[in-house]
């Protein structure tokens, strides 16, 4: 007997090749993420520009469910990139000022965690006497603490380590994680749409009016 959900197409579908990309995204951002620099967050840069361009046209060329996948990946996954790096979307909608993504903090948090190995000349950011933190340089390091060097000039002074932040150029580490965190958000988002709005109603209406044929009795003249 015909179960009452056949001819209706459920996604996702679940292939090696999928898997692979999921994995190869994975190394990726671990790779880009360990050895975090300006190349790298420019090249994750260029990699969410491109992904988001096939993913138009994937939107536009495709068919079927290949079609839904690749415009929820596209709608996720520039919406995203829209807000984590302020940019219009279209020119219709942009992020509030002022106003920070939950994965920002979380991307500060995991970059907070990260304790490189001090080395002398390193630019750093060490509190003062006061409490409040400046711009210096490492000067000396031993065990548990470091000897800065204030960069207007002030006396030298024995920090612990574990209060120094690093000074970077820039946020390097945000850009990165933003542009991994877009090209996740787009593969999610090709996912759900591909599976909550991937069913085909007609297919239900027709299986029903073949069973209704099926099963209703013959006249006989």
């Amino acid at each position: 007997m015909i179960s009452e959900d056949q001819g209706m197409r459920y996604g996702p579908r679940f292939t090696v090749r999928r898997l692979l990309l999921w994995i190869t995204l994975l190394a990726v951002g671990c790779a880009a993420w360990v050895h975090e620099a300006a190349w790298t967050a420019g090249a994750v840069l260029l990699l969410n520009l491109f992904a988001l361009a096939w993913g138009f046209c994937g939107a536009l060329c495709a068919t079927g469910t290949a079609r839904r996948y690749w415009i929820g990946f596209t709608l996720f996954g520039a919406t995203y990139f829209a807000a984590a790096f302020n940019t219009p979307l279209l020119g219709l909608w942009r992020l509030p000022a002022n106003t920070t993504l939950l994965t920002t903090h979380g991307l500060d948090y995991l970059d907070s965690l990260r304790r490189p190995p001090w080395s002398e000349g390193m630019p750093v950011s060490a509190p003062w006497t006061n409490g409040r933190y400046y711009d210096a340089r490492i000067k000396l390091v031993e065990e548990n603490r470091l000897l800065v060097a204030w960069d207007d000039g002030s006396a030298d002074l024995w920090v612990a380590s574990t209060l120094v932040r690093r000074r970077k150029a820039g946020n390097t580490h945000q850009q990165t994680g933003h542009g991994l965190l877009t090209l996740f958000f787009a593969m999610l988002g090709g996912i759900l749409v591909e599976t909550f709005m991937g069913r085909e109603p007609f297919a239900r209406e027709n299986h029903e009016e073949a069973c209704t044929q099926r099963s209703a009795p013959k006249l006989v003249e």
